[in-house]
């Protein structure tokens, strides 16, 4: 949205984002799409027990991962076009960053098993304004395992830039 419609975007906030590697880079690299690709969606193999074990790889606290939340996301994905992972396209557009008119504030987890830390030196070299948090002890999640900072640093850059 930011590209292809700047105009309506005065603030960009990112959070372990994709589309800073080629593609493969996420099949390969990332375990955690790898689990989620893995087994396919609505197949009898993809149960709340499987779910559990892709959730706990976004997390590095697995105290994050309730019965609750899988039980939610279970449904969720239960209405979900199980083409929709198969046909998962993630384009590169690293070189298109510098075209983002807005502020970015990115987030990262130095343990994120999804998209790449070395996104967020990606952002930071490519955007014009762009400030980037990396968090040790922390997966894909930055706004579970640390909710009160991603917050707090989301509403002063809303409020500030």
């Amino acid at each position: 949205m930011a590209l292809e419609a700047p105009e309506r975007i005065t603030h960009l906030i990112l959070m372990g984002c994709g589309g800073l590697e080629d593609q493969m880079t996420y099949f390969q690299n990332m375990k955690g799409v790898q689990a989620m690709t893995a087994v396919p969606l609505g197949s009898p193999e993809f149960t709340p027990e499987y779910l559990k074990e892709v959730l706990q790889l976004i997390v590095v606290d697995p105290i994050h991962v309730t019965d609750e939340l899988i039980e939610e996301r279970f449904r969720i994905l239960e209405t979900q076009n199980p083409a929709a992972f198969k046909r998962m396209v993630i384009p590169n557009i690293t070189e298109r960053l510098k075209e983002i008119q807005a502020p970015v504030l990115a987030f990262w987890g130095d343990k994120d098993n999804f998209c790449p830390v070395s996104g967020a030196s990606t952002l930071a070299a490519n955007c014009d304004d762009a400030e980037v948090t990396i968090l040790s002890k922390c997966g894909h999640w930055v706004m579970i395992e640390y909710k009160d900072l991603f917050n707090q640093r989301c509403v002063e850059f809303l409020k500030n830039k």
